[in-house]
Formats: structure tokens, C-alpha cells, sequence
């Protein structure tokens, strides 16, 4: 595994009428790194925004003040909220997975997957007003946080599926665990039944994948957490897990593996989530939240 130094807190939200800074998605480009992430209006309706950071770590270059795309119309699967989740690089386009917030009735939310497309990185087009992933009999409930990875055949995405809501406390839960889809071209998603990371007896749910390959083996870094009372308990609040792989399909949880632990007294004094890894030069950075699901702001950690 990989061992992680800390660099801090490199972004806070800047806008005086919005809060969160929500699940950071990294990309390099030729002269900087662009983040994109989710912030919450007056409503708590999350918007897709962006900044971009010099190569050097060293200096937010521009910070994006109006949002990338924008939310659906009334009905519609994205009308609640915008959270972009993952982006790839194709040949022509940039294509830029986004969770899409659907208020409902006897649960909190029913979340799905969206897709926009680029040519430049900044102005987004959405490439179907239905989301990409489809309720079925074996996934049921809601979609959410996405990674895509290019193998041999074309693309696999490593993605949230909800498995079930349940009362505890008298608060509605969702449990949700990490499943796979496969595609030839980025665009076209199909579900394989195939569970990547299953959650273990006291957890309630595992999400934000992001999958690196060193030394011929494939790591894929995530957040899990317990079943209830982890918005502000730090025991059973978000933590940073791992595990490995030979094949992209079968994957070895490793936890303890993962060396950073949260900070007293600090923006991430009782959660890390949402963990974003990208290659730069020799050196891997993991873009990641701290407390209260990025309400602090987004952290850096670089590889030893």
C-alpha cells in the first residue's frame, strides 16, 4: 500500500451565500490540476463549481463563481442537486459523472447517476436529461458516488449502489456498498452484479472510489462508516479505507493499511471522506473532505 503525508487544507468555500465544498474530483491538465466539487445554496441544494491549483501545489490559480451545470427541471432526476463524481479523458471529449438529488416522499432522496460532456474541461453539456443507471430488480433504491477506470475492453466504474433504507433512531438510514459497470466507450453503462467493496457487519455504507495502479497492482482508496450516528459521533463517522487487486473485479479489503488517522483539533478532528487520487510526476495526491461531509473544506495528501 501506499503510506500518505499530509499537506492540509488547500480550499475553503469562498461564497458568502453557499456552504461546502463538497466530494473534490481531480484532473491534470497541461499547466494545472482542476478540481471540481459541490457546493449548497440557501436551500442545501448542491451545485457543481470548480478551482483550478498550479502544478506546483502551491497557488489556487482561478476558482470557478458561477456553476458548471445547471439543475434539472422540476420532475426531473437532477432537480434537488448537481455533485460531480468522477471524470475521465476520451479521445474527443471530457465526460463528467455527476450525482443527481431527487427529493422523495417515505426517504430522504433518491439519487442516480448523470453524465456531461466537454471538449475543454469547463462548459459542460449534459449528454442525456435520464440518468446513466437504471433501478432494478438487483439494485433497487438509489446510485451515487462514481470512478471510472479504462481497462482492455473499454471502461469499468466502480459506483454507490444502495441496498436498503432503514429506521434507526427514528431517522431513516441508507445502506449502500461499492458495485461495478462495465462500457465500451464511457457513455454506455451496463451493471455486471458485481459487489467491488461489500460493507462489513457494523457498517452502513461505503462509497468514493478511486482506483491507482503501482507496481503491477491495482489500489482502490474509500470512505466508510457505521450504520448510524455518524454525522457527528466520531466513532462511527467517515473514515479513509483500502484494498487491492490483481484483476479490477475481485478486491481484498486492507483498512488498516491506510496511515492517516483523523487530526485533533483540526477541520478533520472527526471525519475523512471522499478520498480523489490522482498520478502527478512520480507522486500520487488524494484530494479528500474532512468534518461534516466537506463542510470544513478539502485536504491534500501526497505519497511518500
Amino acid at each position: 500500500m501506499i503510506s500518505w503525508n499530509r499537506k492540509g487544507l488547500i480550499f475553503k468555500n469562498i461564497f458568502k451565500n453557499r456552504s461546502h465544498t463538497q466530494l473534490p474530483i481531480a484532473i491534470k491538465l497541461k499547466k494545472k490540476i482542476r478540481v471540481y466539487y459541490s457546493s449548497r445554496d440557501y436551500l442545501g441544494r448542491s451545485e457543481p463549481f470548480y478551482f483550478d491549483l498550479s502544478l506546483d501545489l502551491k497557488k489556487i490559480i482561478k476558482c470557478g463563481k458561477k456553476p458548471i451545470l445547471k439543475l434539472g427541471e422540476i420532475g426531473s432526476f437532477d432537480e434537488s442537486g448537481i455533485m460531480p463524481t468522477g471524470i475521465i479523458k476520451t479521445s474527443k471529449n471530457y465526460l463528467l459523472y455527476y450525482i443527481g438529488w431527487q427529493k422523495s416522499f417515505s426517504v430522504p432522496f433518491i439519487n442516480s447517476l448523470g453524465l456531461a460532456i466537454s471538449k475543454n474541461g469547463l462548459n459542460f453539456k449534459k449528454y442525456s436529461e435520464s440518468p446513466i443507471l437504471n433501478r432494478n430488480d438487483n439494485e433497487r433504491f438509489f446510485f451515487g458516488t462514481a470512478h471510472a477506470v479504462k481497462n482492455k475492453e473499454g471502461y469499468l466504474m466502480y459506483y454507490l449502489s444502495g441496498i436498503k433504507w432503514k429506521r434507526i433512531n427514528k431517522r431513516i438510514e441508507p445502506f449502500y456498498d461499492i458495485k461495478i459497470a462495465k462500457s465500451k466507450n464511457g457513455y454506455d453503462w451496463k451493471q455486471i452484479k458485481k459487489t467491488a467493496i461489500i460493507l462489513k457487519k457494523n457498517e452502513g455504507g461505503v462509497c468514493s472510489a478511486s482506483v491507482i495502479k503501482k507496481d503491477k497492482k491495482y489500489f482502490m482508496y474509500y470512505c466508510y462508516r457505521g450504520k448510524s450516528n455518524y454525522r457527528n459521533n466520531k466513532k462511527y463517522s467517515y473514515r479513509i479505507g483500502c484494498a487491492s487487486s490483481k484483476d479490477l473485479i475481485k478486491w481484498k479489503r486492507a483498512d488498516h493499511n491506510f496511515n492517516l488517522e483523523t487530526l485533533e483539533n483540526s477541520w478533520e478532528s472527526k471525519m475523512m471522506a471522499y478520498p480523489n487520487i490522482i498520478k502527478l510526476n512520480k507522486n500520487y495526491l488524494m484530494f479528500y473532505n474532512g468534518n461534516e461531509f466537506g463542510k470544513s473544506g478539502i485536504g491534500l495528501a501526497i505519497s511518500n
